[in-house]
């Protein structure tokens, strides 16, 4: 029969047969196939690509010392990259929560935390440990000890009788001072739980943690929202409750607003006793950066400031970048 005399059923069986000839023949090709989409991932080379250009920051060089963190907890940084500069660059020094959200954003796309080899979150950091972590950050950054941040030496700074110290200092990591655990809380310091669960004679255990990164983030942007409601907030119990949450994960505003309302059920006595116990949780660094006199070698401590604001952190100034002016 010639495909003129066809019928249109018959040509359609035609056009089917056709296209299932060989359909059970071995496959001698596979043609040209994109393998990078075929590749599953490997967990071993996805954590290595993920780590290139990051460093391991020992926990004894922060103010916490790492006891506060699971025994396995590792912290590693990375130079802040052009982009994150840009972002930081907008920060608003007059708006104290702009300023931490923005040293705060420095640390989120900066910092990693694994426990053992499972990443963790950045809101896991103790909130006093930031500080050293973004100045490192800054060091890797701004490498060779560029754009050093000079803070100026006050007049009478050097307790040596006449002598005329050197004008200013550098601020860097390295000669920060921390606080010095209180005596009072160490014997109720829990090495399993890292937290301190005080024993008391009228209000039985007190758990305190030293408050993270995440927790601290949710009360503030609590408190924010609520003034701007025109609702008043108790700012004493606001400050106890960053020491009572111990994670940040399920930490909803309604939440936050239960959690304050057991603590202003308080005795007088027990929130009197609470909040003296949080000022002895010493976590954190001191005021003063303490350092050597270069003219009589005595010792400088010289109060902690930023000369040209949070900004010059990561957006140099004209004098620190002056071996690029021509």
């Amino acid at each position: 029969m010639s495909k003129q005399e066809e019928s249109y059923e018959d040509q359609i069986q035609r056009e089917f047969n056709q296209s299932q000839e060989g359909q059970n023949e071995p496959v001698k090709s596979i043609g040209r196939v994109k393998l990078e989409r075929k590749r599953e991932s490997d967990p071993n080379i996805d954590r290595i690509n993920d780590m290139i250009g990051y460093h391991d920051v020992p926990l004894e060089c922060l103010p916490s010392g790492g006891r506060y963190y699971p025994e396995n907890t590792r912290i590693s940084i990375r130079a802040a990259r052009v982009g994150e500069i840009r972002e930081f660059s907008t920060i608003d020094e007059d708006n104290m929560k702009d300023v931490t959200d923005k040293l705060t954003y420095i640390i989120s796309q900066c910092c990693k935390v694994y426990y053992g080899n499972v990443l963790g979150n950045y809101k896991d950091i103790i909130t006093a440990d930031r500080i050293v972590l973004i100045l490192k950050i800054r060091e890797l950054t701004f490498v060779g000890g560029s754009s050093l941040i000079k803070v100026p030496v006050p007049s009478g700074a050097c307790k040596t009788v006449g002598c005329i110290p050197q004008q200013s200092v550098d601020f860097c990591s390295n000669n920060l001072s921390f606080v010095e655990p209180s005596p009072e809380l160490e014997k109720y310091y829990d090495i399993v739980n890292r937290c301190y669960n005080i024993t008391t004679k009228s209000f039985g255990v007190i758990t305190l943690y030293p408050p993270n990164i995440g927790v601290t983030s949710a009360i503030m942007d609590w408190i924010v929202k609520e003034q701007k409601e025109k609702h008043k907030v108790d700012a004493s119990l606001a400050e106890i409750l960053q020491f009572v949450i111990k994670d940040w994960r399920g930490l909803s505003e309604k939440a936050i607003f239960s959690k304050l309302t057991e603590l202003s059920g308080w005795s007088t006595e027990k929130f009197t006793l609470v909040y003296r116990l949080i000022e002895k949780v010493n976590v954190g660094v001191e005021f003063n950066i303490k350092t050597q006199c270069q003219s009589c070698g005595g010792d400088l401590e010289i109060p902690i400031t930023f000369p040209d604001g949070y900004k010059s952190l990561f957006v140099p100034t004209i004098s620190d970048i002056g071996d690029e002016l021509l």
